[in-house]
């Protein structure tokens, strides 16, 4: 517990046996700091005017029950990456394991970085604008060169 400073502050690897509770309370700072990991147990945070949890670095919880709060400041505090899994839950609920959810954003991302090579498929069907073609011929010193513009796709040059 601390006026000003964070109350509990876990930065490495910290295995909680059964169902041991940490708490840290602060008055302006976090109310638990954390850069680390944490397995098993509970951590509650609680803050008057700070964060009741915050998150300073990349850090892990596997299996961990989270109480962070804060009378006027934020719950949570992320200033690094938070990895969950084990039936983590944060102030009740219940989070989703976050390798699954970057399994999917990474997959998610593949569909779009092709989304280039699925393009001519849409543009056969449903609305298409109508083609108003232009050819301009330009010539210069005896040579002319064509630009024919106003095709769907693309200008063509010849």
């Amino acid at each position: 517990n601390t006026t000003s400073g964070t109350g509990v502050d876990i930065s490495g690897n910290l295995t909680n046996q059964g169902s041991t509770t940490i708490t840290g309370n602060s008055g302006s700072g976090a109310g638990v700091g954390l850069n680390g990991t944490v397995t098993g147990g509970s951590l509650a945070g609680n803050s008057v005017s700070g964060p009741g949890l915050h998150v300073t670095g990349n850090s892990t919880l596997n299996g961990v029950d989270v109480t962070a709060s804060s009378q006027s400041g934020p719950g949570t505090q992320m200033d690094g990456m938070l990895s969950v899994s084990g039936g983590t839950t944060l102030n009740g609920e219940e989070q989703k394991d976050s390798a699954e959810l970057r399994r999917q954003v990474y997959e998610r991302q593949q569909q779009l970085s092709r989304s280039d090579t699925v393009r001519d498929a849409y543009r056969t069907s449903g609305y298409r604008v109508e083609e108003k073609p232009v050819s301009v011929e330009i010539c210069t010193d005896g040579e002319c060169r064509a630009l024919e513009t106003g095709y769907a796709d693309a200008p063509k040059a010849r």
